[in-house]
């Protein structure tokens, strides 16, 4: 995925706010997978594992990768729901 030199590392970064703990996010770098029945769960990318990620990398070092219009991405949103 990502790519990193030696110097940099990677650090995890999770916003935590102390007025609205419904608002916290995951920290790391994480995978969304599809889970038994149609449903989907998520998990820290290294512990993915061979479940395929369905995320799926847009932009890299200012490269869009995948273009998508509005209705591709509300036709790929609708077959997620509807399966």
């Amino acid at each position: 995925e990502g790519q990193c030199t030696p110097r940099c590392g990677w650090h995890d970064l999770a916003k935590d706010q102390k007025t609205d703990p419904g608002k916290a996010s995951k920290a790391g770098r994480l995978a969304v997978n599809a889970t038994e029945g149609s449903g989907y769960g998520w998990c820290r990318l290294d512990d993915l594992g061979k479940r395929e990620n369905l995320f799926r990398t847009v932009w890299r070092n200012g490269e869009l990768l995948h273009r998508m219009t509005l209705a591709q991405v509300r036709a790929c949103a609708q077959k997620a729901v509807t399966g």
